[in-house]
């Protein structure tokens, strides 16, 4: 992620797991160490040829602290279109 100047903010990847419109990623690598094992939580919209992910209606740390209001809740939406054609 990356700040409204463009500079760079955080990054992080892991495991993860859907059920309905729920997504759950729990965090392998971080760019920031402290947040490798905590969990976030996604929820997603696939509205014909578009995929929104809001984020984060709840997160929490590796030792089962609630970070949803310090992560932001709800304040991030992420929105990815299908490309069509060809340049």
């Amino acid at each position: 992620m990356y700040k409204t100047d463009g500079s760079f903010y955080t990054a992080g990847a892991g495991t993860y797991s859907t059920e309905g419109d729920q997504y759950k990623e729990t965090f392998l690598f971080y760019s920031n160490s402290v947040y490798v094992g905590s969990s976030a939580w996604q929820q997603w919209k696939l509205p014909s040829d578009t995929l929104y992910f809001y984020r984060f209606p709840k997160g929490d740390r590796q030792t089962g602290k609630d970070v949803t209001q310090e992560w932001g809740q709800n304040k991030f939406v992420e929105k990815r279109v299908r490309a069509t054609g060809r340049p």
